[in-house]
């Protein structure tokens, strides 16, 4: 099912992200295995916020059609051929510490050909999203040259940069270095992968150093980027790169014995893409409601991309003033 036809008119945000079949562990309990991934979930968040996204992705034929059921109005999924689905396990050890994470990929998709995206970069998508999740599924030079096709800026999560992959598929972190880019314009990543990109995965499994410092030392190195910074229950920081402006936002309180983070950094960059793309939200607001929109995920299990009525009726209850 296509929503959006190649040659329609209409505006549209690009998405390019692999879906995951993930085998998720939560605190001890076995969850039904389930289509994942960042593009997944910005893609359909974004939708449900009423914005028209085309999201491409590779997968196996055997994921073909539970892939189009996500399909809608506002969503059009074109599955990328490949023998084999990105699949992962992420497993959720410690219930007082929901941010921790042990991951392993059991499965690879194949490469991605320019050819497979060049149609639709071509028709000069209003952004371009990537959310790479292995150092190989959505290389930057792909991401950069979608970009750069459609003249418009690449958002990205490089969380899948940060990655080291062993032989065996455990996943570690790693360094992550890449040339500064004219159309990479923002970068969302949490606080680890943010230290990946500082050449200190090592600290990486203490507590966070201050956010707003952290947005700092990124920008010293990168100086034509903006980036948000997450931290779970410890909120966020967004350096916008233009006015040097930080904005510091606090987490939303979730009533939920037990939060799932699963999926909150990627509702979370959902949330700043509809904020200032689709409403023209400044900085500090847009960084409000993708923190709104994190919280509301927090408070589902699995990934849930919360309507717009949702969004606003919990800022309307006095969550998230800064």
């Amino acid at each position: 099912m296509t929503a959006l036809p190649l040659d329609s008119p209409r505006p549209f945000v690009l998405v390019l992200g692999s879906v995951t079949l993930d085998r998720n562990e939560l605190y001890g309990h076995t969850l039904a295995p389930a289509l994942g991934g960042s593009g997944t979930a910005i893609a359909r968040a974004l939708s449900r916020l009423g914005m028209d996204v085309v999201w491409l992705t590779p997968a196996a034929e055997s994921e073909h059609a539970e892939l189009m059921q996500l399909a809608g109005d506002h969503l059009t999924v074109v599955p990328l051929p490949s023998r084999h689905t990105l699949c992962y396990r992420n497993i959720y050890p410690d219930r007082s510490k929901p941010m921790l994470r042990i991951q392993k990929v059991d499965a690879f998709p194949d490469p991605i050909a320019w050819d497979a995206v060049e149609p639709w970069a071509k028709r000069r998508p209003e952004l371009v999203i990537g959310g790479p999740l292995t150092p190989w599924d959505w290389p930057l030079p792909l991401l950069q040259q979608a970009a750069e096709c459609a003249g418009k800026p690449l958002w990205l999560d490089p969380q899948g940069y940060v990655r080291k992959i062993d032989t065996h598929g455990r996943v570690s972190p790693q360094v992550w270095t890449p040339k500064p880019e004219t159309c990479l314009q923002l970068v969302k990543l949490d606080w680890q992968e943010a230290l990946c990109l500082l050449d200190r995965p090592d600290h990486s499994a203490g507590a966070p150093p201050p956010l707003a410092e952290l947005t700092h030392r990124l920008h010293d190195r990168y100086p034509n980027v903006t980036f948000a910074v997450t931290a779970g229950e410890l909120g966020s920081a967004l350096l916008e790169s233009r006015s040097l402006t930080t904005i510091r936002q606090p987490a939303v309180p979730t009533p939920s014995i037990e939060p799932d983070p699963t999926g909150c950094g990627d509702i979370y960059l959902a949330g700043l893409v509809y904020a200032r793309l689709h409403l023209g939200k400044d900085w500090a607001e847009a960084v409000r409601i993708a923190t709104v929109a994190a919280g509301l995920n927090c408070q589902h299990q699995g990934v849930y991309a919360p309507s717009s009525n949702e969004i606003w009726g919990e800022i309307g209850r006095g969550f998230a003033d800064g």
